[in-house]
């Protein structure tokens, strides 16, 4: 089964190495191969599947992000259709994101198309990086 959560692909397939179905990141692995071995699927449902792809690994922080119009669909993809809404003339998502240097370059990857609103300390980051950017020779 393929899983899109919080702008990450994954897939839940069987491992041989653990002998048990498991969630892998789909951008580490580094290849696959056809086997030719005949698999039979297994009768499962949702609730079987681990879908608790939590971040326990890297601190959560909440962020307060105002997105353009025009990146909306991006934004929908990356964030959730149900974590943006509109507020007067902008979009606003309110939404737990990791906070590490992932999230800065995924803010930047928008251009300008969002901004931080919330917490002050990731907008500051996220300044400082759009800075060395714009400053590197």
């Amino acid at each position: 089964m393929l899983i899109f959560k919080q702008s990450v692909w994954y897939v839940y397939a069987f491992c041989h190495t653990k002998q048990s179905f498991r969630t892998f990141k789909i951008g580490r692995i580094k290849s696959a191969t056809f086997t030719g071995a005949e698999f039979v699927k297994k009768a499962f449902t949702r609730d079987d599947i681990d879908l608790n792809l939590n971040y326990s690994d890297r601190q959560l922080t909440e962020v307060t992000l105002e997105i353009d119009k025009s990146s909306l669909a991006d934004a929908e993809e990356w964030l959730g259709i149900d974590n943006i809404e509109p507020l007067g003339d902008k979009l606003v998502a309110n939404i737990s994101l990791p906070d590490d240097d992932s999230l800065v370059n995924k803010i930047l990857s928008y251009g300008g198309n969002v901004r931080v609103a919330e917490p002050s300390a990731l907008r500051e980051r996220v300044k400082s990086a759009a800075k060395r950017i714009y400053e590197a020779d």
